[in-house]
C-alpha cells in the first residue's frame, strides 16, 4: 500500500529538487565545467510511477524531453520511501538499473551533479556569506525549485489543493530585487509556472529587497511583520491567496526539510 506522505514526498524530490539541476548547470560554474562534453541521459522512477529523466547535451540541460534517438540509463526505486532517503541522506539504497545499461560509466558524474546540488540548496548561512554562492541558492529556490514544488503540492497534496483551490485562474510572482525572479499560475486542479517575468499582471507580487532577507524567508525565519514594516519584504494584490500561498510554502518546508 502506497505511503501518501512518502508519496507527497517522492514526488517534490523528482519534480522540483531533481530538475533544479538545469539551473543549476546553468548559473554554477563548477556544475558546468563538469558537464561540459558530457552526453548522456539518467532518468530516476519509482514503482509508484514517478519519474524524471534529463538529459545532458554538452552543458545543456533537458527535463523531461522526448528524444527517442536517445537511451537513458534508467534507476528504479522500489519504493517512495527508499527514494526519499536517498535524497535525504538517510543512508544510501541502491536503485536497480533496469535499462540504458551503457550509461552506467557516467554514474559517478551525476552523483557528483547531485551531490553538487545538494550542498548548494542545503549551504549554511555561513557558506551563504559567500555572495556568488548565494546568488545561485536564491536562484535556484526562487527561480526554480519554490514554482515546483507548490505545483507539484497543488497536483498531489490534499492540504494544499484545499487551501487553494478558491483561486483558480489567477497568477502569483516572486521577485527577488536585482536577482531572481518566477511566477505560477494557478488554474483548474492544475498549476503552471516558470523562472523570469509574466507579461500579465499578477494577482500578488512577493518581493524580497535582497537575497539576505529572501534567504531568510525561504528557511522561516524571517520576521514578516517587521521586515514589511522596514520595507524589506512587500505583498501587493490579493491577501488571502498571498495567505493561502504561506501555508503552502510552510507545508513545503515541513516536508523537504524531515529528517535533514
Amino acid at each position: 500500500m502506497r505511503d501518501g506522505h512518502e508519496h507527497i514526498l517522492a514526488r517534490l524530490h523528482l519534480k522540483a529538487v531533481l530538475p533544479a539541476i538545469a539551473a543549476l548547470v546553468q548559473g554554477d560554474d563548477w556544475a558546468r565545467s563538469l558537464m561540459e562534453g558530457q552526453r548522456f541521459g539518467v532518468q530516476l522512477t519509482t514503482r509508484s510511477g514517478i519519474s524524471t529523466r534529463l538529459d545532458f547535451l554538452d552543458g545543456d540541460v533537458q527535463v523531461d524531453s522526448s528524444n527517442p534517438g536517445r537511451q537513458p540509463l534508467e534507476l528504479l526505486f522500489l519504493t517512495d520511501r527508499q527514494l526519499n532517503r536517498t535524497f535525504k541522506g538517510n543512508g544510501f539504497s541502491l536503485p536497480i538499473p533496469v535499462r540504458g545499461f551503457s550509461g552506467l560509466a557516467r554514474l559517478r558524474t551525476f552523483a557528483k551533479l547531485t551531490a553538487r546540488l545538494d550542498r548548494v540548496l542545503t549551504a549554511s548561512p555561513r557558506r551563504l556569506m559567500d555572495e556568488n554562492l548565494q546568488g545561485i541558492h536564491v536562484d535556484l529556490l526562487i527561480g526554480t525549485l519554490i514554482p515546483s514544488a507548490i505545483a507539484e503540492l497543488v497536483h498531489c497534496d490534499p492540504l494544499c489543493k484545499g487551501w487553494l483551490a478558491p483561486y483558480a485562474d489567477t497568477l502569483v510572482a516572486f521577485k527577488v530585487d536585482d536577482s531572481a525572479s518566477s511566477w505560477i499560475r494557478f488554474e483548474n486542479k492544475r498549476a503552471v509556472f516558470s523562472s523570469g517575468t509574466h507579461g500579465e499582471r499578477a494577482d500578488v507580487i512577493i518581493s524580497f529587497r535582497s537575497r539576505d532577507v529572501a534567504v531568510s524567508a525561504i528557511r522561516g525565519e524571517l520576521d514578516t511583520l517587521g521586515a514589511l514594516g522596514k520595507g524589506q519584504m512587500t505583498v501587493r494584490g490579493l491577501i488571502p491567496l498571498a495567505e493561502a500561498l504561506d501555508r503552502v510554502l510552510e507545508r513545503m518546508n515541513s516536508l523537504l526539510n524531515t529528517g535533514r
